[in-house]
């Protein structure tokens, strides 16, 4: 019988199907892949490639798909994050205390020389994260 289903890929080795779902060494490497990624943002951008290819997982497995409507998309995210910036500044930074300068980032204000390489640091950090 034929079926339109692609079929899933073939792991590279027999031990890493495992690494797919949510089994104790897939939930290992993604807490790694968590815990790494405020130290070692280039790194996780190799690892999770690496990862992705050693389990047989598949790009849109991942959720990496193209949107349906480009637009939307880009406006529902932008809306979605002016949001959300509004909600932790105003509301949950203050009940946790948190000074209303994030300090590890103050040296980028009139800095313009510094913001091309740390919005690239950052898009693609978040882009893996």
């Amino acid at each position: 019988m034929l079926t339109t289903e692609p079929a899933a890929p073939r792991p590279v080795h027999a031990t890493f199907p495992s690494l797919r779902g949510s089994g104790p060494i897939g939930i290992a490497g993604t807490l790694l892949v968590l815990a790494l990624g405020p130290i070692f943002e280039p790194l996780n951008a190799l690892l999770v490639p690496a990862w992705k290819w050693l389990s047989g997982t598949t790009w849109r497995d991942l959720g990496c798909t193209r949107p349906r409507n480009w637009p939307a998309t880009l406006v529902a995210g932008i809306l979605f994050g002016i949001a959300l910036k509004f909600a932790l500044k105003v509301i949950v930074l203050p009940l946790l205390g948190a000074p209303p300068i994030n300090a590890p980032y103050h040296y980028l204000a009139g800095n313009t020389a510094a913001l091309p390489g740390v919005t690239f640091d950052m898009i693609v950090g978040a882009g893996w994260g």
